[in-house]
């Protein structure tokens, strides 16, 4: 492509390791492209050594820089998080007034991603959603995804199922575009470890049955986080010769999770610990892994491209799309147990020989491009927004029998 004489400022905004990783196919794509200018503004766990400050991964990516804020406040009650969302807010407003970007983009569900998208609203500037309308009941994301898909002005989904979702929502269906998941480019650019290079990286033992575990808070499963930390890592530990355990992200309740699984460590040498563990080495236990255990989202998405059997426990991610590599089960340790023994069985391994994936074929972030390159340089600027009525609406203002427009 030629040099043209508009650019795209575009504002990536992440407070998370899990979302960072899966916009950076997108952000390393318009990097290369001509006619965008992506930048990040980071804060949230990144920059909090509890959560392992990933601030240094994205240095690492030597992508743009624009602006390292602190939002989190420490502690993980709920207060913490309302007070964490705005800091959020006055932060992230301040930066985006300065940078002032074509677009900002907003990624998945978080509380923190709910505070600065009503800052980008409040200064009128356009937003850019992925992952949008998809469902999970047993977090506070549920209700926080949503908001943001009615503060967006773009939607960037997975699936067709999310698309009718938002088009549901009330969104112009010319605003809403299926483009697959950048979940499936992470997986098929990292260059995964052999098992004997992970478990150097690591610095632990990796026999086999290998476990990967991921928690984190929820709404309700029927006991305290930490309770049910120890319910799931005692119901693996039978039936496994190793586990790796992955810190749980920033959610209130997140210190009890941790707590249990480092108390779980001196009576179990075979298992090991990690706040977080970097992109490359998690897709390496993906791969590696012969059972993924928690209530992770990446153990719906990213593993299903793996064929790694995942057992889901818990009500967190109850709604959302799943392949047939998912066990789901209770978060009891009973519940638990019985799952990871399905899970680990060759019966169950053989059944996924086959499995469709649907989020899509790697090429999510050209389509994204695309999209904008389509939409022009004027879109972003309208300050109005359309609701779209349905039949059953449209009739009912037909009755009433007069409509401003």
């Amino acid at each position: 492509m030629t040099e043209t004489a508009f650019k795209f400022r575009i504002v990536f905004a992440t407070t998370s390791r899990s979302e960072y990783f899966q916009m950076r196919p997108l952000i390393f794509k318009m990097m290369e492209a001509p006619d965008f200018e992506p930048s990040v503004l980071v804060g949230g766990a990144h920059l909090s050594d509890d959560h392992g400050r990933t601030l240094a991964a994205i240095e690492a990516d030597d992508v743009p820089i624009a602006g390292r804020l602190e939002t989190l406040v420490p502690g993980d009650a709920k207060l913490d998080a309302a007070i964490s969302a705005s800091r959020t807010t006055a932060e992230f407003a301040r930066a985006l007034d300065r940078l002032r970007p074509d677009w900002l983009f907003v990624f998945g569900d978080r509380y923190e991603h709910l505070a600065l998208a009503l800052a980008a609203r409040c200064l009128s500037i356009a937003i850019a959603h992925i992952h949008g309308a998809e469902i999970t009941e047993g977090s506070e994301d549920e209700r926080f995804r949503h908001a943001i898909t009615k503060l967006s002005d773009l939607h960037f989904v997975s699936t067709e199922v999310y698309a009718a979702r938002i088009r549901q929502m009330g969104e112009m269906p010319d605003r809403v575009r299926t483009v697959g998941a950048t979940f499936v480019e992470l997986v098929k650019q990292t260059e995964k470890l052999d098992r004997p290079n992970l478990a150097k990286s690591l610095d632990h033992a990796l026999p086999s049955p290998l476990a990967l575990i991921a928690y984190h808070p929820c709404l309700d499963d029927g006991a305290t986080h930490g309770d049910v930390m120890r319910n799931l890592l005692e119901a693996v530990a039978p039936h496994t010769a190793s586990m790796v355990i992955s810190g749980p992200n920033q959610d209130p309740g997140y210190k009890a999770v941790e707590e249990a699984a480092r108390s779980f460590l001196p009576s179990h040498p075979t298992a090991c610990y990690f706040p977080q563990l970097g992109s490359q080495r998690f897709q390496s236990l993906l791969d590696q892994a012969d059972v993924m255990v928690g209530n992770s989202s990446a153990a719906l998405h990213e593993a299903a491209y793996y064929g790694l059997p995942v057992v889901n426990a818990g009500s967190r991610q109850r709604g959302r799309l799943m392949a047939r590599h998912v066990v789901n089960c209770d978060a009891t340790r009973q519940g638990i147990e019985g799952a990871v023994k399905q899970a680990l069985s060759s019966e169950f391994r053989n059944g996924l020989i086959g499995m469709g994936m649907p989020f899509g074929d790697g090429e999510s972030s050209q389509r994204i491009i695309d999209t904008l390159r389509m939409c022009g340089a004027e879109f972003q600027r309208s300050v109005s927004k359309q609701f779209m009525d349905t039949k059953a609406v449209q009739d009912a203002v037909s009755d009433w029998g007069h409509l401003y427009g």
